[in-house]
């Protein structure tokens, strides 16, 4: 599929933060998913939408902040937890691709939504390593075969 743009309004979601590497990704993302719906489960919280990884800061291959999130309703209520946090997704206007393939091939699927927005004269909300929004949301569960994955990134306002 061929990048878009999207215009999104705010999302609001409940994560885990975690500092990884490239090599530890899939393994910290998946446990952090399981915990999540373990607890959403617990607290009878219901899942406004698939989980997603939101990259925070990115220091390739060796270190990656990010979150693992699952969006829930505005009005969600959450009691306290020393590792899930509350955050909002900005309103805004995304750059989004879908990939469907294999999980190995995020990085290239990344570099042609970077590589479309360059093209297209656009820029991300990016300070240095740090991103307002970038995620990867699993649309499908990582067993699927092929899984699909949706690479979203906020852009620049350029107005």
């Amino acid at each position: 599929m061929q990048p878009r743009l999207e215009d999104r309004p705010e999302q609001f979601y409940l994560a885990i933060p975690a500092t990884t590497s490239m090599e530890q990704l899939g393994q910290v993302v998946t446990t952090h998913i399981q915990e999540l719906q373990a607890w959403f489960a617990a607290h009878n919280i219901q899942p406004q939408g698939p989980p997603f990884v939101r990259y925070r800061a990115i220091d390739m291959p060796a270190r990656l902040d990010i979150e693992v999130g699952i969006p829930v309703a505005v009005n969600a209520s959450a009691p306290p937890h020393n590792r899930i946090k509350q955050d909002t997704l900005p309103q805004g206007l995304y750059g989004v691709l879908l990939h469907t393939g294999p999980l190995d091939k995020l990085v290239e699927a990344n570099a042609t939504l970077q590589k479309w927005a360059e093209t297209e004269g656009m820029d991300w909300q990016l300070d240095g390593t740090t991103w307002a929004a970038r995620t990867e949301t699993m649309l499908t569960p990582p067993d699927v075969n092929p899984p699909q994955v949706e690479i979203a990134y906020l852009v620049r306002d350029t107005r």
